[in-house]
């Protein structure tokens, strides 16, 4: 039971830094990535990995089938 909420846990470490750097100067600034706002680029990325995690999260728990 321990390592999975050890595992849980690293699994949650990417999209927290994600949110935190949504204060650096070369994320939160007018400057533009692949044509795209680099904010827009950021909160994506954000988004992406807060979903990959839930994915992870939710099959592994396994056991409540509906």
């Amino acid at each position: 039971m321990r390592n999975t909420w050890r595992r849980w846990l690293l699994l949650a470490i990417p999209p927290v830094l994600y949110a935190l750097g949504l204060a650096l100067p070369a994320v939160n600034g007018p400057q533009l990535w692949l044509g795209l706002p680099s904010l827009m680029w950021w909160v994506c990325l954000c988004a992406v990995s807060v979903s990959a995690v839930l994915v992870v999260v939710e099959r592994s728990k396994g056991g409540d089938e509906e």
